[in-house]
């Protein structure tokens, strides 16, 4: 059976507005990331290459995932002559939202080689009942 993914009305919204964000000045960068959905819990991957574990914020509650942090350009390239420069540099918030409820207290997160992964065990009644109804 294939796997199906839960379609998130709101993605599309989301990518105009980073858009618009970046067309104005806005936030210029956000990290690329990946959610998955375990059995018993909703692992996110965010990928963000050189970075240090200092520069990166990581906020939990029971249905969003927040990450800040600051990607910051070597002094000395500041004011080099660029031929082509697509890398980006700046601050960034991402906000990934979650489709179940998890354990913000017993979330954990790693950061190795540029991947934060972050290990979010679901709540206790996330999984969907059953329940025969009566046709009146």
């Amino acid at each position: 059976m294939p796997n199906l993914m839960r379609w998130d009305p709101f993605s599309e919204l989301y990518a105009i507005r980073d858009t618009v964000n970046r067309m104005f000045g806005g936030q210029p960068w956000q990290p690329m990331v990946d959610v998955l959905d375990r059995r018993d819990a909703i692992v996110v991957r965010a990928d963000l290459p050189g970075l240090n574990r200092d520069d990166i914020e990581v906020t939990v509650d029971e249905d969003s995932v927040t990450l800040k942090g600051e990607a910051r350009m070597e002094a000395e390239e500041e004011n080099q002559g660029y031929y082509r420069r697509e890398r980006s540099y700046g601050s960034f918030t991402r906000v990934v939202p979650l489709n179940v409820p998890v354990k913000p207290e017993e979330a954990q997160a790693t950061f190795r080689n540029g991947l934060l992964e972050i290990v979010l065990p679901k709540a206790e009644g996330n999984r969907p009942h059953a329940r025969r109804l009566e046709i009146h």
